[in-house]
């Protein structure tokens, strides 16, 4: 694994290499001092690996090998608390679930197939709604331009595995649509409502919608596994929302390649948040949230993203109510000049690990807060410059580099031992 030099002018800047719960085996010359892990410029963060190499981790030319140890974790530029730079801390290492693999019903008896008015001039939204209550494992919306302009139900019972969309949609309607950023459901009705049902898990992807306005696009009630994958939502300053409440624990979502959009008149970043996961078990890979303050507000539950890209300058991260939010890797874009500067991680008696890169274009977009963190009643913030600088000067600008950034009370309880290690993927019939 080689972490090289810029070579692309049109990109400058350094990278990030996050690896963990991984081994790493050499099959070359034992007397070759070949590095497992060479970081020519940038940062590495190593969790949990096993090595078998000549030489473990080379840093900037250094052998810093004894530092990254089977089973430990390396932060090649330090880890970094409210206070500033720590020798002691540490990820908090949070448990880790796959999806369970939800497989194609080879039935096509069982598939119901939405055919879409071709010229987007009908609304699609009461076939779909009948597709869903039909009994069908599969909903299928063919390729076209897909209406909505009403809401789409999953009513609770529904008996859906897998809703595949294949066309764009188009959103609109005045039980959907809002143009002044005020969101009441008792009248803007969210676009998808998820109710809990029949089956252990339900897939929703391939959605694509192409227009803005204001929309709350899915409302999650469903008490089982939900799994989000390759969707694109525009106009979408509330994305997602779970329900809870002291009867109703919400079950588990899943994120997997995945980007959001709020209406976007150029340099105004929306109301949020996007993502509002309330106590909540989350699980997300390659998450691009943009537009939005907040992007994610994680109000209670246990948040694990590995690969995230925001643009916009809203928070990307806020935790609260004893919240656990991990992010392994990523990319903060400052974009929209003039808009109002927001810091990248704010915590209220909340627990997180956070590692991200930020990008800002020009001076104006590069984030002068970093952190705001309030525990107690105490609240603290961190300012540019006190963890390291990233990127060169001349097409992006010099900004903040967080290796590795913690603040938690206690970690949780992670399971040990050999089912810790084998993280099985079930399969669903």
């Amino acid at each position: 694994i080689v972490n090289t030099p810029d070579i692309n002018p049109a990109m400058p800047g350094v990278g990030t290499i996050v690896i963990i719960d991984s081994k790493l085996i050499y099959t070359g010359d034992k007397n070759a001092s070949t590095p497992a892990i060479n970081n020519q410029q940038g940062s590495v963060f190593a969790r949990n690996l096993t090595i078998d190499y000549p030489i473990r981790i080379l840093d900037l030319g250094v052998n810093r090998s004894a530092e990254l140890p089977d089973g430990g974790e390396f932060s090649s530029k330090g880890v970094y608390d409210i206070n500033g730079l720590t020798t002691t801390g540490q990820s908090m290492n949070l448990p880790i679930k796959n999806p369970p693999i939800i497989p194609w019903d080879e039935d096509f008896t069982n598939w119901a197939v939405v055919n879409p008015d071709g010229n987007g001039t009908a609304d699609d939204a009461d076939a779909i709604n009948a597709a869903i209550a039909s009994g069908k494992s599969t909903v299928c919306i063919r390729y076209g331009l897909i209406n909505i302009n009403k809401p789409i139900n999953f009513l609770d019972g529904h008996n859906v595995k897998r809703f595949l969309v294949l066309g764009m949609i188009k959103v609109g309607g005045p039980t959907l649509t809002t143009t002044d950023g005020v969101f009441d459901p008792t009248v803007k009705k969210p676009v998808f409502t998820i109710g809990t049902g029949a089956n252990e898990a339900l897939v929703i992807e391939g959605i694509k919608t192409r227009n803005g306005n204001y929309f709350q696009y899915i409302q999650n009630n469903s008490t089982k596994t939900l799994i989000l994958r390759s969707n694109a939502l525009y106009g979408a300053n509330r994305a997602y929302r779970n329900r809870y409440d002291a009867t109703h624990k919400p079950g588990t979502l899943f994120i997997e390649d995945m980007a959001t959009l709020a209406e976007n008149p150029y340099g105004k970043t929306q109301p949020g948040p996007g993502f509002l996961f309330d106590h909540q078990d989350v699980y997300a890979r390659s998450f691009d949230p943009e537009n939005v303050n907040p992007f994610m507000l994680n109000q209670g539950g246990n948040v694990w993203i590995m690969g995230v890209k925001t643009e916009g300058l809203g928070v990307p991260f806020v935790t609260t109510q004893g919240g656990y939010t991990e992010v392994l890797g990523g990319e903060i874009n400052g974009t929209f000049k003039g808009d109002v500067h927001q810091e990248i991680i704010n915590t209220t008696d909340a627990n997180v690990s956070i590692i991200v890169s930020e990008k800002g274009r020009f001076p104006e977009l590069v984030r002068n807060t970093v952190v705001v963190d309030t525990r107690n009643g105490v609240t603290k913030t961190m300012q540019k410059g006190v963890m390291p600088q990233t990127a060169k000067p001349g097409k992006y600008v010099t900004s903040t580099d967080i290796p590795l950034f913690i603040s938690y009370v206690t970690k949780p309880v992670k399971q040990t031992g050999k089912a810790a290690r084998q993280r099985p993927v079930r399969q669903l019939r």
